[in-house]
């Protein structure tokens, strides 16, 4: 990947970060603080004052104010705004337009009609989270606008808020589940505002509330300090913050909470022990799933036979479990990177400890910059890029052990395949340039060295969105938006770290103002995979169509790892990313000939989840509509789309914009789908009616030979040559054109015509009402094989032709032999023992793919209920568990029923820890009896994977093997 777009594979850039904060007014009590996300007001921005000087102390070798910021990178931020300087202005505006930045009081852990009194005082539940996230961040924000402005008003607001906190019952806080995911960055944001404030010159000793007439004392007093330490701080540190096993990203959570705490006490012996947990927590005692710098970046040798590129590379461990939580592990990496580095503190190279030694490193330097390649691998990833991974679970001989976690104890769910869940889903954090400045101008990385080291960090930081942006069609403000529903990330506060060197920079350039479309460029936002079929060309991308997708790969990859013979990825010329989609999308194209236009979440062949027509519009820009659901059985990223056209070499489609469709019930449709089959006989004419609503144009783009015409809505063919034939009908209304693709498949006579209908019939068994269908129909076109008008046998044999379509196998099969129960939604209903329906179930449990799961279920039974019109005789079940957690599965046996009350063992014996496939055979006085319920239950459970979770089980993969057979007298009787 180079920097260049053309070479590039244009990873997305401005759907920006989601803030998730409503102005809720000048209310004194807020509730609800972060239902509505990504609101922005209208309020002035604050004029810069140099009143308040910071007042830089270095206490036990620990320096002050530097936990979110160093006081060097503060003063800085402040005579760039002075000057109004670029970036600092447009970032300084964007925070100023939040709800965070009024001048109006406003906390949520106050009780009402008092001033200064505390509404809940105990910290024992995730109720706290979202009032300690919005008083945290507030105070926050108040506190570095105290800075800025010398608005007495904002130290006011900022240590109410604190002051509130301050007066937690210790004896009140209580460890709860994920309380170390949750609470923690929210207290590292109040706690850094407690810094700001305390190593801050008064601009006056006391501020009067003009609402109230109360008087506040602004000096940060050894009171302050004491209750700070005493009532918040070290409370939620010894509950929340006690330990240095959590799980990867949660670890360092964990982490960053931890290091404002002993920051602000100076603990600086506190303070070198966490720097060595945070490089390398040697001492733990869960070392796979060590969320420290040396294992989460994770040094992936070129001797590792597993390794099929021969490069020695990093891999973030956690995109093997999913990108949402691999994301997490970027921000929080690079925030804790920041805090050590903000301190001066350097580390030995091997064992993370503080050091002084002439060899000792900075964190961006620690383990040969693997926080630069692997957070860029990420990027890689998500743009919509095939990087290099290593499965970690398989056997790679005795240097390379294969890494077998059994989901408690030893939780590995990230040594397979990377993951496809949640790619594409960072459109959040595209307008932080955090890693690139400082690989640039601290650690002295050229741009040409950054561009070969880091292509996606360089294309981000070249290519930053606005702070103030779109989440899909929705208007945000980066401010505080990292998160989804609470303040749980980092990063945002970057701005106030931003080198000098910015002011003159040649990239990196953004405003306040907001994009004038929620629309995405493709040179701006998308991805170029295949630099062979996509050019960029002026605001649009030029795709070459090819003859196949086998035709296509990804050019970029093939250069960096040309050792890699067994990876091929490939299927799609280009790419879109960080997209919020809804049921219908829409691209903005042109083209100078017919294609086919083949939508997929994945760069491989063959996966499309959706096929478009592609019509020529003669170089005309058209909106073309693409649907975004798709089949059960066909995965859709919400996030990301990968675009292949195939048709004739010289056919070329211009790619200019992703659209977001805004009235999804004024688009344009055909209700029969994308694509259609039409068989024809030579020499007769087929007429049929087009739906279509009035507001449409409806036309039709081809030729045959023959003749095809539309007269109004009604479709009228008459072939005259045997062979296949395509035609496109087109629907446009509102600017938006929607295609139906027709096939047209032409026989000499009737006859022949009807037996290419009855060859697509299986061999095997329909249930009953879709083979009497199929057979009713089957005779109506015998009938008219050699009578009737050209109109009735047309209509005879499209309904035969339907009938065999959708006719439903009785015993549809999977690649293995087991029973396909997930394609026919009707077959199997998937329920908790309560008659809750589990949504998705029967999709997953087929689906060979273990990141896929049926739930995470606290009751040990799930019930599959086949219906009271059949019946299953079974042999075997093959039960795989959900990738990482062979735990879940433990103890599972299978029973049968047909009435739902009295239950029968089936299963031979129950599952066992394991992560591989385990067949349970049928007990053998059970095999082959028909049974109408299936029954999953957890007789004897594995270790909990977390003790604050207990009984949870799962299942990857259930696999049942044996015949559905149709109820009747007998099979109900038994």
């Amino acid at each position: 990947m180079s920097l260049k777009f053309k070479q590039f594979k244009l990873p997305l850039i401005s759907l920006g970060l989601s803030l998730l904060f409503l102005l809720l007014g000048q209310a004194q009590v807020v509730q609800a603080a972060f239902a509505d996300p990504g609101k922005t007001t209208n309020q002035p921005v604050p004029a810069i004052s140099t009143n308040v000087q910071l007042q830089k102390t270095t206490t036990n070798g620990i320096l002050h104010p530097a936990i979110s910021a160093s006081p060097d990178a503060l003063e800085n931020t402040r005579n760039e705004l002075v000057n109004q300087a670029q970036p600092w202005q447009a970032y300084y505006a964007a925070m100023c337009q939040t709800r965070f930045a009024s001048t109006a009081f406003a906390a949520s852990n106050i009780q009402s009609g008092t001033f200064d009194t505390i509404k809940n005082n105990t910290f024992t539940s995730s109720g706290q989270e979202m009032a300690l996230a919005e008083d945290g961040f507030r105070a926050y924000t108040q506190a570095v606008m105290y800075y800025m402005t010398g608005n007495a008003q904002y130290r006011a607001n900022a240590l109410r808020q604190i002051r509130l906190w301050e007066q937690l019952d210790p004896n009140k806080v209580t460890y709860y589940p994920d309380a170390q995911i949750h609470a923690v960055v929210p207290y590292y944001y109040l706690v850094s505002a407690a810094e700001l404030l305390k190593y801050t010159s008064l601009t006056q000793p006391t501020y009067v509330d003009q609402a109230t007439g109360n008087t506040v004392d602004l000096a940060w007093t050894q009171s302050d300090d004491e209750k700070l330490v005493n009532n918040f701080i070290n409370p939620l540190m010894k509950n929340f913050m006690n330990k240095d096993n959590y799980y990867l990203n949660q670890q360092n959570y964990l982490n960053t909470g931890k290091m404002a705490g002993v920051l602000f006490k100076s603990d600086k012996q506190a303070y070198d022990d966490l720097v060595e947990v945070v490089m390398v927590n040697k001492e733990t005692d869960k070392p796979y799933s060590n969320g420290a710098f040396a294992h989460l970046l994770y040094g992936i040798s070129k001797d590792d036979p597993r390794n099929p590129t021969k490069q020695d590379y990093t891999q973030l461990l956690e995109m093997g479990r999913d990108q949402n939580h691999a994301k997490d592990d970027t921000l929080t990496l690079i925030g804790l990177a920041r805090i050590i580095n903000q301190q001066n503190t350097k580390v030995d190279p091997t064992t993370g400890q503080v050091s002084s030694a002439a060899n000792a490193v900075d964190p961006y330097a620690f383990k040969g910059g693997s926080l630069l390649t692997g957070v860029n691998a990420f990027y890689q990833y998500n743009f919509g890029n095939y990087i290099p991974w290593t499965q970690l679970q398989d056997n790679g001989g005795s240097d390379f052990p294969a890494w077998d976690g059994n989901g408690s104890s030893k939780l590995i769910d990230f040594g397979g395949p990377i993951a496809q869940d949640s790619r594409g889903r960072i459109n959040k954090y595209m307008n932080n340039s955090e890693l690139y400045d400082y690989y640039r101008y601290q650690e002295g990385y050229s741009e040409a060295e950054l561009a070969q080291k880091a292509p996606a960090m360089t294309y981000i930081a070249q290519h930053l969105s606005n702070p103030v942006f779109y989440e899909g069609t929705q208007t945000m403000n980066y401010w505080g938006a990292y998160s989804d529903n609470k303040i749980t990330e980092i990063g945002a506060e970057y701005w106030l770290s931003m080198p000098k060197q910015r002011a003159d920079a040649d990239y990196g350039h953004v405003s306040n103002t907001l994009p004038t479309t929620p629309n995405r460029n493709f040179v701006k936002t998308g991805t170029i995979l295949d630099d062979s079929l996509a050019k960029v060309q002026d605001d649009y991308v030029r795709v070459t169509a090819a003859a196949h997708q086998g035709d296509i790969h990804e050019t970029d990859y093939a250069k960096r790892y040309p050792q890699d013979k067994t990876s091929n990825p490939g299927g799609s010329q280009i790419a879109m990313t960080g997209l919020v989609k809804n049921k219908q999308s829409a691209i903005k194209i042109r083209s100078n000939g017919e294609a086919t236009l083949k939508l997929s979440s994945q760069n491989l062949p063959d996966k499309a989840y959706a096929t478009i027509a592609i019509p020529n519009t003669h170089g005309q820009w058209i909106s073309l509509l693409y649907p975004t659901q798709a089949a059960p059985e066909t995965t859709v990223s919400p996030y990301l789309d990968f675009y292949s056209v195939i048709g004739g070499s010289n056919v070329q489609v211009d790619f200019q914009e992703y659209q977001y469709v805004s009235d999804e019930t004024a688009v344009p449709s055909f209700t029969d789908g994308t694509a259609q089959t039409l068989n024809l006989v030579k020499g007769e004419t087929y007429t049929a009616p087009i739906a279509n609503d009035a507001n449409n144009a409806l036309s039709l783009d081809g030729t045959i030979a023959g003749s095809a015409t539309l007269n109004g809505n009604n479709l009228t063919i008459t072939p005259n040559k045997a062979g296949t034939e395509s035609l496109l009908l087109l629907k446009t209304s509102n600017g938006l054109t929607a295609t139906q693709a027709l096939t047209l498949n032409v026989s000499d006579s009737r006859a022949a015509a009807y037996n290419a209908v009855a060859a697509l019939k299986s061999k095997d068994t329909y249930i009953t009402a879709d083979q009497d269908k199929i057979n009713q129909t089957d005779k109506a076109v015998k009938a008219l094989l050699d009578s009737g008008s050209d109109a009735a046998f047309a209509q005879a044999l499209s309904a035969y032709a339907t009938a065999v379509q959708k006719g439903v196998l009785l015993n549809g099969k999977l690649s293995d032999g087991s029973l396909d129960y997930a394609t026919d939604p009707k077959f199997v209903a998937v329920t908790t023992p309560d008659g809750k329906p589990v949504a998705g179930a029967a999709q997953n449990l087929v689906d060979n793919d273990v990141f896929t799961f049926d739930g995470n279920f606290s009751q040990p039974i799930e019930i599959f209920d086949f219906g009271t019109a059949y019946r299953l005789k079974m042999s075997k079940f093959v039960i795989q568990a959900r990738i990482g957690f062979p735990n879940r599965v433990a103890g599972t046996n299978v029973y049968g029923s047909n009435d739902g009350k009295d239950w029968t063992l089936l299963s031979d014996q129950m599952t066992a820890t394991e992560n591989g496939p385990q067949t349970l055979m049928v007990k053998s006085d059970q095999q082959n009896k028909p049974f109408r319920y299936l029954k999953l239950q957890v007789d004897k459970a594995g270790a909990d994977t977390d003790p604050a979770y207990p009984g949870v089980n799962t299942r990857g993969e259930f696999h049942i093997f044996g015949d559905r057979v149709e109820a009747n007298a007998n099979t109900s009787a038994q």
